[in-house]
C-alpha cells in the first residue's frame, strides 16, 4: 500500500488522492521467427485528456458534530464530461484543526472529520482545477445514558420479567437495556451488586458496555452478566449502577441507576430435587436388544433439559435393564400407541414394587430394531390430571434412544418434552401435534419471547448467553428447532411446586414394608374399558382415590371381598387412558379369589370381569449358561397353556426386573442372586423364589 504524502502549507493540510492506477504502456510489434519481412512502428499514442473539472460530493455546506467522520466523493471528468480515472487529487482543508482530511488512498475512504468546533474549506485539486465544500463542526449535544431495563433469566423469560429464579441449579444471568442521546460517547462501565438479608455485599461485578450498535432489545442486549448458581439465594437484593466514578458525561445521573428508587429483591423459588430414572428397555420380542444408556453417555440425554426446564437440583440415574414381551410392530415400520401404552403399563408394574417410584420420574429407554426405519412415535408419557400424585399411571414416560433419529438432539427434545407431559403439560400447536392445548396464548405453537442460552455459557461452552428467537418451536410441539415458552415454562414450575407437599405424602406411604400385593390394571380407549390380566407381586398398595373406575374382587359366589377405585390416567397421544390398582392381599384373600371386575366411572352395570381358570399354571425356569451371580441371560417359561402373563421380580431389592402378557419371557442380563417368578393365569398367581444356588445344581426347575 503506498505510503501517503503529507504537505503543510499556509497550516493547510493537502493530501495526494488516486481515484484509479492507470498506466499506457508501447505495444512492440515485430517479426516472426524465420520469417521474411521488416517491422512495423506503432502508432503514435493519442495524449491524454486534460482535466476540465473536479467534483465533490457533497457539495454545499456539511454540518458535522465532534468526532463524526463524513465520506467525500471526489469526481473529474474532461471537457467532454466524460469521467477520468487514474488522476492525481490533493485533497486539503483550510483548517485542519477543526476538519482533518483523511485520503482514501488508493482505495479505502476519503473523507473529513470533525475535531473542534468551526468552519473549514475542503478543497480537491487536479491539474489545476479544483472544487470545494465548506464544513461546519457542532460542538456535540449534551449526551445521556440511561439504564432502560433489566432481566433475569435461566434460560427463559416472561415479558413483563415475572418468573423467578429456581435456586440448587442452572445459572442466572441478568440481560440489560441501555439507551443513549449520542451514539459518539462510551457508556462507561456497569456494576452490578447484590446483597444478602444482612445488606452485607455478597457479589460485585463489572462489565465494559460495548459502544451502542443498533437498538437494544432483549435479543441483543446492551450487557450481561452471569451469576452462578452458588451464589444465588434467597432473600438477595440487586441493583445497577452505570459508570459509578462519573468518567463518561452524562446529562441525567438519576438513570444510571436501575432500579431508579432503591435495590429490589431477586425473585427465587425453591424447588425439590427432580430425579430422572432412564431405564433401558429390553424387546426380548425383537432378540432382547436393549436401549442405550448408561453412565457414560447419560448426558447425551439431557442437554435440552439442562437449559431449558425449571430444574433445581438434578438427580439423573441408570436404573437395570427391563425386559418386556411387547412387540415395537414390524419392520420397517412400528412403534405405535399399540407398543407405547403396554410399554408404560408394564412399567407400572415395576413401579408399584419400588419403594423410590414416588419421587422419581421413570423415561424407558427404547431401542428401535433393526430394520425399523421409521416410528409413529418417538416418545409416549402419561398426563395426569393432578400432577402432584406419584406412582403408577402419572410419572412414567419412555423415549427412543439417543443416536437413531437423523435428527441427532431430537432424543434430547423428547426428554424434556415427556417429562413435560409427566407435569401436566399438553402438546403445543405447531408441526401437526395432536391433542393440543387450548389455552396455549402463541399463533402456531412459537415461544413468542426471547431465550437465551445460559447453561451454554455458566458451562464455559461460550461467551455469552446466546439468544434464541421468539420465532422458535415450543417444546411441546413437533417443530424444530424448540425452547421452551414462558406460558410452558411456567406451567412446568407451577407442577414442581405442587410436588413439595405431595413428596412427603408419597414417602411416607412407601415408608412400610414391601408385602403382597395384587396388581390390577386396565385402559379405556373410546369409552371401551380393557382388563389386563392381575398378578400378585411384593410391592405396595396404592392409595385410596375418590374418583374413577371401581375395581372389586369377589368370591365363587359373587361377594365383594375388596374393592378399590383407580384413577383414568391420560396419555399424550390418542384417547387412550389408563388405571393401576395394587391391593393389599393376604393368603385369606388369595383363597378366596374367583373374580376380578371393574365398572367404568358412572358405576354402570356393565361390568368386565376376568375369572380364575381354576387350573394354578405351572412354570419352569431356564438359565443361560451364566449363573445369576454374573451377568447372563434367564429365560422364563410358564408351563401352563393357561397362563396369561408373568413376572420376574428381584427379592433383595424388590425391582421388577421383567413383565410381559404371555407365557415367556427372556431377561438379557441378570445380576442378582435370588428372583422371584410369577406366572398369573389371568386372577390366581403361582409365585417361586429361585436361588443361584439351586439354578445352578438344576438349569430346569419345574413346579
Amino acid at each position: 500500500m503506498p505510503s501517503r504524502a503529507h504537505r503543510r502549507h499556509h497550516a493547510a493540510r493537502t493530501l495526494n488522492v488516486f481515484t484509479a492506477a492507470a498506466l499506457t504502456a508501447a505495444v512492440l510489434l515485430g517479426t516472426g521467427c524465420g520469417g521474411e519481412g521488416g517491422t512495423t512502428p506503432p502508432p503514435t499514442p493519442e495524449p491524454p485528456a486534460a482535466v476540465a473539472t473536479v467534483e465533490l460530493a457533497p457539495a454545499g455546506t456539511v454540518e458535522l458534530t465532534v468526532g463524526e467522520f463524513r465520506a467525500l466523493v471526489i469526481t473529474t471528468r474532461d471537457g467532454q464530461g466524460r469521467e477520468l480515472v487514474g488522476r492525481m487529487v490533493q485533497l486539503s482543508s483550510s483548517a485542519p484543526a477543526i476538519a482533518s482530511v483523511v485520503s482514501g488512498n488508493p482505495g479505502g475512504v476519503t473523507g473529513v472529520t470533525a475535531v473542534t468546533p468551526g468552519g473549514a474549506i475542503i478543497t480537491a485539486t487536479s491539474e489545476g482545477r479544483s472544487a470545494s465544500v465548506a464544513v461546519n463542526v457542532l460542538a456535540p449535544a449534551p449526551a445521556d445514558v440511561s439504564i432502560l431495563n433489566a432481566q433475569w433469566t435461566q434460560g427463559t423469560q416472561a415479558p413483563d420479567g415475572s418468573i423467578p429464579m429456581v435456586l440448587g441449579g442452572n445459572a442466572a444471568v441478568l440481560n440489560v437495556l441501555l439507551s443513549s442521546t449520542s451514539r459518539a460517547i462510551s457508556p462507561g462501565p456497569l456494576v452490578l451488586t447484590l446483597r444478602d438479608e444482612s445488606d452485607a455485599v455478597v457479589r460485585a461485578d463489572t462489565v465494559s458496555v460495548a459502544p451502542f450498535v443498533g437498538e437494544a432489545s432483549w435479543r441483543v442486549p446492551s450487557a450481561q452478566f452471569l451469576v452462578p448458581a452458588s451464589e444465588l439465594r434467597s432473600g438477595l437484593r440487586w441493583r445497577l449502577q452505570r459508570d459509578p466514578a462519573g468518567t463518561a458525561s452524562d446529562v441525567e445521573p438519576a438513570n444510571d441507576v436501575f432500579p431508579r428508587d432503591s435495590s429490589s429483591s431477586l425473585a427465587t423459588v425453591s424447588l425439590p430435587t427432580i430425579r430422572l430414572r432412564f431405564v433401558p428397555i429390553a424387546l426380548a420380542a425383537h432378540g432382547s436388544v436393549t436401549g442405550n444408556v448408561d453412565a457414560v453417555n447419560l448426558e447425551e440425554y439431557l442437554p435440552k433439559f439442562r437449559r431449558i426446564f425449571p430444574m433445581g437440583e438434578l438427580e439423573a440415574t441408570v436404573a437395570v435393564p427391563f425386559a418386556t414381551g411387547v412387540s415395537f410392530g414390524a419392520p420397517p415400520t412400528g412403534g405405535d400407541a399399540g407398543f407405547w401404552v403396554p410399554l408404560l403399563q408394564e412399567l407400572d408394574l415395576a413401579r408399584v414394587a419400588d419403594a423410590g417410584s414416588g419421587e422419581d420420574y421413570w423415561l424407558g429407554v427404547v431401542p428401535p430394531p433393526a430394520g425399523f426405519t421409521f416410528t409413529a412415535f418417538g416418545g409416549f408419557a402419561y398426563i395426569p390430571g393432578n400432577t402432584a400424585s406419584s406412582g403408577p399411571a402419572t410419572r412414567t414416560g419412555a423415549v427412543v434412544h439417543t443416536g437413531w433419529f437423523t435428527n441427532t438432539g431430537q432424543t434430547a427434545d423428547l426428554v424434556v418434552h415427556e417429562t413435560a407431559h409427566m407435569l401436566g403439560r399438553r402438546h403445543a400447536p405447531c408441526g401437526g401435534a395432536s391433542g393440543t392445548d387450548p389455552a396455549f396464548p402463541e399463533a402456531g405453537g412459537l415461544i413468542g419471547s426471547v431465550g437465551h442460552d445460559v447453561f451454554a455459557w455458566a458451562s464455559g461452552l461460550a461467551p455469552r448467553a446466546a439468544s434464541v428467537s421468539a420465532s422458535t418451536g415450543d417444546l411441546m410441539g413437533y417443530c424444530f428447532p424448540q425452547w421452551t415458552s414462558p406460558y410452558t415454562y411456567s406451567g412446568m414450575l407451577r407442577a414442581r411446586e405442587r410436588t413439595i407437599t405431595a413428596l412427603a405424602g408419597a414417602i411416607a406411604a412407601n415408608m412400610g414394608r414391601r408385602q403382597p400385593v395384587l396388581v390390577v390394571r386396565g385402559r379405556e380407549e373410546d369409552g371401551r374399558l380393557t382388563l389386563l390380566p392381575a398378578v400378585t407381586i411384593d410391592g405396595f398398595p396404592t392409595p385410596e382415590v375418590t374418583a374413577g373406575v371401581m375395581v372389586e374382587l369377589r368370591d365363587a359366589r359373587g361377594g365383594v371381598i375388596a374393592r378399590r377405585r383407580g384413577s383414568l390416567q391420560a396419555t399424550d397421544h390418542g384417547r387412550i387412558r389408563t388405571f393401576t390398582v395394587a391391593f393389599p392381599f393376604e393368603e385369606r384373600a388369595a383363597s378366596q379369589l374367583s373374580t376380578v371386575t371393574v365398572r367404568d366411572e358412572l358405576g354402570r352395570k356393565a361390568r368386565l370381569e376376568r375369572r380364575a381358570v381354576g387350573v394354578r399354571p405351572d412354570m419352569e425356569v431356564l438359565l443361560s449358561a451364566a449363573s445369576l451371580l454374573r451377568p447372563g441371560g434367564l429365560r422364563v417359561r410358564c408351563g401352563s397353556t393357561e397362563a396369561s402373563a408373568l413376572v420376574v421380580q428381584e427379592v433383595a431389592s424388590g425391582r421388577v426386573l421383567g413383565a410381559t402378557q404371555g407365557a415367556e419371557l427372556i431377561l438379557p442380563t441378570v445380576q442378582a442372586t435370588q428372583v422371584t417368578v410369577t406366572c398369573t393365569d389371568g386372577v390366581h398367581s403361582e409365585r417361586r423364589s429361585v436361588g443361584a444356588d439351586a439354578l445352578r445344581a438344576a438349569p430346569l426347575f419345574r413346579r
